[in-house]
């Protein structure tokens, strides 16, 4: 799969978060196996900096990956009891710390899995030159799923590079539902091909 280029990637509306792609070009590439979702992501950022760890990793350097396993499905805004109007969501945040690299799930619509350090996630994290190197294996029991999903199956999905130059945040998002709001309603859709 061709990566998704920096031109596809925006800045929130949040004047406080605008990043200009020339600062900061993510170039991301997305499979799916029978095992689960392979996530690789190069960021070209001069500056790299990552001075937090766990649940507040997002204020530094960062990307930020979100998932909606059930897209396919309505909206139901009076399920109060199952996920998130119904779907199983999930946010979680990739970075490469003074700890080492972790991963952390924000948050987890799902009756079994809960917020916290995502163990059952395997991400590596390196940084050459100017160039950061991300790549993330999620099981699909990472994401509420007991197998793989069928072919064609829709997800939601979202995602956010989070750069920290100067003492201040900014980010880069390909879709919504991350940066703005924490909003999977916002999510942008990726079909499972072969």
């Amino acid at each position: 799969m061709p990566p998704l280029p920096a031109s596809e990637w925006t800045s929130p509306k949040e004047k406080k978060s605008l990043l200009k792609a020339a600062d900061c070009r993510p170039e991301l590439r997305i499979a799916r196996d029978r095992n689960g979702i392979h996530v690789f992501a190069e960021i070209s950022d001069n500056e790299f900096a990552q001075p937090y760890q766990q649940e507040r990793m997002w204020l530094g350097d960062s990307l930020q990956l979100a998932f909606d396993v059930d897209a396919s499905k309505e909206w139901d805004a009076n399920n109060q009891g199952f996920g998130f109007k119904g779907h199983r969501c999930f946010e979680f945040t990739v970075g490469l710390t003074g700890s080492g690299v972790q991963t952390y799930c924000h948050y987890a619509y799902d009756p079994v899995l809960k917020p916290g350090m995502a163990e059952n996630v395997t991400a590596t994290v390196t940084r050459k030159g100017n160039v950061t190197t991300y790549k993330v294996f999620f099981p699909w029991k990472a994401v509420g799923l007991r197998e793989a999903p069928r072919t064609g199956s829709r997800f939601g999905f979202a995602a956010a590079v989070n750069d920290l130059d100067s003492g201040s945040r900014k980010a880069l998002c390909l879709f919504r539902g991350i940066v703005e709001s924490k909003d999977p309603v916002r999510y942008g859709s990726l079909y499972l091909t072969e």
